[in-house]
């Protein structure tokens, strides 16, 4: 069995979530506080009481009042042979089970109805059943919006509306099951797996207890109980409560099974050698406790042995997760709660491993981790937002997230990078990702609020002189931030001028939809041209035994403007235009700093962007921030339209 789709109505932060599709394998549910996580898995499974949706759509005034239930709509696909046992209570004394369904129109041939029914029987891949579940208590299976259900497939009986017509018309009906060719119906031995084609009712009564069983939710919160009575019982209950008496049973009667879940929970749980269990004998019942062993069980120290109340949350929750998808015969549907929360990111990430590893069952993780996110490599991911009073679902299908990673390998940054994100301001390099925030908390006075800095993998492909290779790079970061897509939003991309020619930067402007924006100096070390600053850096680095002085640098600076002037006047300009305001404007101040540091301190000690220019900018910010003011005015506009703009 696997859970295919969703729908949530009138319960919690859901008005109605719409159709919400899931795959087999592992589903991932994310999304901030107060997004809907709770309530989503509380529908899956199945497990919900009458909790109306509260907002102006169900009381639009004082004296409203809500009237409807809360409501879930659930798909799920089952084998033919789990349909048998949802059955089993109705199996006959001749081997054949009731199934019956809605009376077809009186007016439908008997042909048209078994040709209609072997059309659809031969492109079926499981059994589809929509469940329809109410807070009231009322379960109803809706077998009419079904025309994939596996239908009866002989008449026992004349049945009303068809006089005359008896199963006698029928030679020999087959069906494909599971790829298989099975006989249903043969009129030589009379046959038949189903009876009552026409009846009019279906009881969901006897199919939903079924389907909830194999319905596992591993809470965040909820420490599980390392007690419970004695009994010869392998099935885990779905709260898990007999955790410590289906592992006993296990370790009695499975040796080999009880040693493979030994070593899973050590591949989690490094420091877990071991687990075992002890029956405690008292008068009123049996009582089977679960040990927790941290040496070598072959010391024999079972008095070193601990019970599981002792250990964390994750602990129990890690043993009981492992118990299911290793023992169960049967696919189960799993649900895991914010396993980060109680999980270190190693442990966690070692647990998806190993669920990948059992891919007959259906797993749902609500989880805001990018590195479970990444590990999961998940079939499907739903992505939940809380706006205007309502939580609503974006559902990302398997190849939509394989392609961001594609997309993200290309820009040269991970998913735990930006998963979470409100946004995303792109830079030049490490340097400006490291300095912006810095400039922007305390000389524009703007808190990031969500927005991360980060640096793009090579500016150079934006002015590529291929067209194409520059479009496709926009087009990358276009994609990746495209609003309803997994990563968040792009709200400017803020690159060096480099002395670009004034037409080249309005059409990488114009490329960019306006979200492309140039420092208006060289590079970004051309603020941090401050002879103080420069000063006090290198004395703090203690780069010689002598400490330079400020106006060893000034000096130093002039000279090297001078000669700067020199080649360029040796290069036709006109010395009126290399004003000093130009010449900081257009210097190449990281190659300036170099030349600084080597001349200075020797060629052992070069200039370091990813470090001096940091050490720089928290010196200017310090104690000279005028100096960076055109960085931070700019910055300041970034950020505020990006919040005008989504308010």
């Amino acid at each position: 069995m696997h859970i295919s789709k969703i729908r949530v109505q009138n319960y919690k932060a859901f008005y109605d979530s719409g159709w919400i599709e899931f795959k087999p394998g592992i589903n991932i549910i994310s999304g901030q506080n107060h997004s809907g996580k709770t309530a989503l898995l509380e529908a899956i499974s199945t497990d919900f009481l009458d909790f109306p949706h509260k907002s102006l759509k169900t009381l639009p005034t004082l004296l409203s009042s809500i009237t409807a239930y809360s409501k879930v709509d659930i798909g799920i696909v089952i084998s033919f042979d789990e349909l048998l046992n949802y059955l089993s209570q109705d199996k006959q004394s001749d081997g054949s089970y009731i199934l019956t369904l809605p009376r077809p129109a009186p007016t439908a041939s008997l042909d048209s109805i078994m040709l209609e029914l072997n059309k659809k029987l031969s492109s079926v891949e499981g059994i589809k059943l929509d469940l329809n579940l109410c807070s009231d208590g009322i379960d109803i299976l809706d077998i009419q919006k079904n025309l994939h259900l596996f239908t009866a497939l002989s008449i026992n009986s004349y049945a009303p509306g068809y006089q005359g017509k008896s199963r006698e018309v029928f030679d020999v009906i087959q069906a494909r099951i599971d790829g298989t060719t099975a006989k249903i119906y043969d009129k030589k031995s009379s046959t038949s797996l189903f009876k009552n084609i026409f009846a009019t009712e279906f009881s969901i009564v006897k199919i939903l207890p079924s389907v909830q069983s194999k319905i596992y939710r591993f809470y965040a919160q909820r420490k599980i109980i390392g007690k419970y009575q004695f009994s010869n019982n392998l099935e885990l209950i779905p709260d898990a409560s007999n955790l410590a008496q289906v592992i006993h049973c296990l370790q009695s009667r499975f040796p080999n099974k009880f040693n493979q879940f030994n070593n899973l929970i050590s591949i989690v749980l490094p420091h877990i050698t071991g687990i075992s269990t002890r029956l405690i004998i008292n008068d009123e019942q049996n009582e089977v406790e679960l040990r927790i062993w941290s040496i070598d069980p072959a010391t024999d120290r079972d008095d070193l042995a601990f019970p599981l109340e002792a250990c964390g949350t994750g602990v129990g929750q890690v043993l009981a997760i492992l118990y299911v998808v290793l023992i169960s015969q049967e696919p189960r549907t799993i649900i895991i709660d914010e396993p980060q929360s109680y999980l270190h990111p190693g442990a966690a990430r070692k647990l998806i491993e190993i669920l990948q590893d059992f891919p007959q069952h259906q797993y749902f993780i609500s989880t805001h981790s990018p590195s479970i996110i990444a590990a999961a490599n998940p079939s499907s991911m739903t992505l939940l937002k809380y706006q205007d009073s309502e939580a609503t679902a974006l559902s990302i299908s398997a190849d939509d997230t394989e392609e961001m990673r594609s997309l993200l390998d290309d820009v040269g940054v991970h998913l735990s990078d930006v998963f979470g994100l409100d946004n995303i301001l792109w830079v030049e390099g490490p340097t400006e990702e490291r300095c912006f925030p810095l400039i922007l908390k305390q000389i524009a006075k703007v808190p990031l609020q969500g927005t991360q800095v980060l640096a793009v993998k090579n500016t150079g492909d934006f002015e590529s002189k291929n067209k194409v290779k520059s479009k496709i790079y926009f087009d990358i970061y276009d994609r990746l931030s495209g609003g309803e897509a997994l990563l968040p939003p792009a709200i400017g991309f803020i690159l060096d001028n480099e002395n670009r020619a004034e037409q080249n930067i309005e059409d990488l402007k114009k490329r960019s939809k306006g979200k492309l924006y140039f420092l208006d100096r060289c590079m970004y070390e051309n603020y941090l041209l401050v002879p103080e600053a420069i000063t006090a850096v290198c004395n703090h680095s203690n780069l010689r035994a002598e400490p330079i002085s400020v106006s060893e640098v000034e000096q130093w600076i002039a000279k090297n403007k001078q000669q700067w002037t020199d080649q360029k006047i040796s290069k036709g300009a006109k010395k009126e235009d290399l004003t000093d305001d130009y010449w900081l404007k257009t210097v190449h101040a990281a190659n300036l700093l170099s030349a600084l540091f080597k001349d200075f301190f020797g060629s052992d000690n070069n200039y370091k962007k990813t470090t001096h220019s940091v050490e720089l900018t928290e010196w200017i910010v310090e104690n000279k921030p005028e100096e960076l003011q055109e960085i931070a005015d700019l910055l300041r506009q970034i950020i505020l339209r990006s919040r005008e703009s989504s308010s």
